[in-house]
């Protein structure tokens, strides 16, 4: 799938999506779930105290495309709620994803800029936000306010060979 695919169907499904939000998928993208995880109890925990909260405000899909290699997902923890061993699965899928995902940074500024001709025809009154936000190093960021308010974002960026969908 191409990162212009991918931008439309998070379009489709979130029509409220802001710069923020695709700098935010493209950044996911390439540097994966951007934190080192070592501790699975520690993992398994937040996961869980996290699905106890989602409330099913919006969540389209299980899953959801990141990469244009379709090497990650976005799992949706909303779809977890009443499996104990998914929850486990998803934990252990993302210690396994800190541990051997390979971030390639080389990538975010041709996939950037990919993004932003894009935004250029789909979304021009977030074209500027998303150039602003990528003439910086590539940083991790959150989802803007109107993303989170409207559709509650609850998920875990892994691998998508560690999860059956």
């Amino acid at each position: 799938m191409t990162l212009q695919k991918i931008l439309d169907w998070h379009l489709h499904h979130y029509p409220l999506l802001q710069a923020d939000d695709i700098y935010k998928l493209v950044y996911q993208g390439v540097f994966g779930p951007a934190h080192l995880i070592t501790d699975h109890q520690a993992v398994a925990t937040k996961i869980q105290e996290e699905i106890t909260s989602v409330k099913l405000f919006f969540a389209p899909a299980e899953v959801e495309p990141v990469d244009p290699e379709g090497l990650l997902i976005r799992v949706n923890l909303a779809y977890l709620t009443n499996s104990w061993q998914r929850q486990k699965l998803l934990s252990l899928a993302l210690l396994e994803t800190c541990r051997t995902f390979p971030p390639k940074p080389e990538l975010f500024p041709l996939r950037i800029k990919a993004a932003i001709e894009w935004c250029r025809y789909h979304l021009p009154n977030q074209l500027r936000r998303l150039k602003t936000l990528s003439d910086s190093l590539p940083v991790q960021t959150h989802h803007s306010e109107i993303y989170l308010r409207n559709y509650h974002p609850a998920y875990r960026v892994i691998l998508s060979r560690l999860w059956q969908f």
